[in-house]
């Protein structure tokens, strides 16, 4: 058993190292020309983000793109607090042109709603998303509007995202976490395999969105407003799917502040796989899950005392660490984290336990999210 369980780092080693080989050969983007004429719109779907809003209405505020050819949709999605008041307050004393929009109806998935309604109230020809409690860079529009016109209007461009810095163990634990995602996510695409997105960060032609039925035929799902998105847009447009890798566009959202919080947001994304048409997406989630069962049995040899060959498992701990170590680390200081590499370590204990159960209570049981159970 020592011996596959060996074999299986190796294979698993070689994809990650491949990983780490492709994330360096994908090249930083530089605008060559920040201003320009192309009219967007930025649409947040937000729900009780009194903490939040204000903070990103402010950001929006510091952009240097041409503030004339931005249009601001803010999709209230039933808040209960002062998230309205504190729009309103801001709107009356900015220039930026912001809409407000109340979702009426309750919907399963209130964001797809949302940014439905934007995108047919609007005319501009790129859309961007991000979510209520994230932090954008002074140069995140103009970044993607030079983007978006140098690689001749992709149809759909994803970004990076992280988390806001704090000096919490548990919010550092989740940087690490979450770099893997977007270094994984980012190769994909670029091999044009695409897996994974984030809302917090994506961009998309209106006309894209409008020719494949934008939401049609996942309206009815909790999540999935980026993830199936990507993989219609990408069916009609293969070649004009792409991941935007610059420093100018990370996104910050807040990182989750409980354990409960961060495993049901977990199980939220998880429980998209069932729903995935592509079937490499599925056999790649598969191998994941199933290496993690191998970790973990790696784990129960090693302290059981019942390995035959110790020096083998250990050999498959040191390979895995050193694979894992060599893709995550540039990924970190791609983010800027790059002390965080340290924590790369203990990551590798911990997150095959939570990859597990999260990857079968998101199939079997319901999961909580924005005080709405689903």
């Amino acid at each position: 058993m020592e011996i596959f369980i060996l074999f299986a780092t190796f294979c698993y080693a070689f994809g990650t190292f491949f990983l780490a080989w492709r994330w360096a050969k994908i090249p930083e983007f530089v605008p060559k020309n920040t201003k320009n004429d192309l009219k967007i719109a930025l649409i947040v779907v937000l729900r009780n983000e009194e903490k939040n809003i204000l903070d990103l209405l402010n950001d929006i505020e510091k952009q240097t793109f041409d503030k004339q050819n931005l249009e601001i949709y803010l999709i209230n999605d039933h808040s209960s607090d002062s998230s309205l008041q504190i729009i309103s307050a801001f709107k009356a004393k900015t220039n930026l042109l912001i809409k407000i929009y109340d979702l009426e109806t309750e919907f399963i998935s209130p964001k797809k709603a949302g940014i439905s309604w934007a995108v047919h109230q609007t005319s501009a020809e790129l859309i961007l998303c991000t979510d209520a409690d994230c932090r954008l860079l002074p140069t995140w529009i103009s970044t993607i509007s030079s983007f978006y016109l140098q690689k001749n209007r992709p149809a759909l461009i994803s970004s990076p995202v992280t988390f806001c810095f704090s000096e919490h163990i548990f919010t550092n634990l989740q940087i690490v976490e979450f770099a893997s995602l977007i270094g994984s996510a980012a190769v994909f695409l670029d091999l044009k395999k695409p897996n994974m997105c984030n809302g917090a960060n994506l961009a998309f032609r209106r006309d894209a969105f409008l020719e494949v039925g934008g939401y049609l035929g996942f309206e009815n799902i909790a999540s999935g407003d980026d993830e199936f998105l990507m993989h219609k847009i990408f069916a009609k447009y293969p070649k004009k799917v792409l991941f935007l890798k610059s420093k100018q566009v990370i996104v910050k959202t807040q990182a989750n502040f409980s354990l409960k919080q961060f495993l049901e947001q977990r199980k939220r994304w998880a429980s998209k796989w069932k729903f995935y048409k592509n079937i490499s997406t599925k056999i790649l989630a598969l191998l994941v899950f199933s290496y993690q069962i191998l970790f973990i049995y790696a784990l129960f040899l090693l302290f059981s005392n019942n390995a035959e060959n110790i020096v083998i498992i250990f050999s498959h701990f040191l390979l895995k660490f050193i694979a894992d170590f060599v893709f995550l680390a540039q990924i970190l200081i791609f983010l800027g984290y790059s002390k965080n590499r340290f924590l790369i370590f203990p990551c590798q204990f911990l997150y095959p336990f939570y990859v597990i159960w999260v990857g079968i209570s998101s199939q079997l049981g319901t999961f909580e999210w924005k005080g709405r159970k689903y």
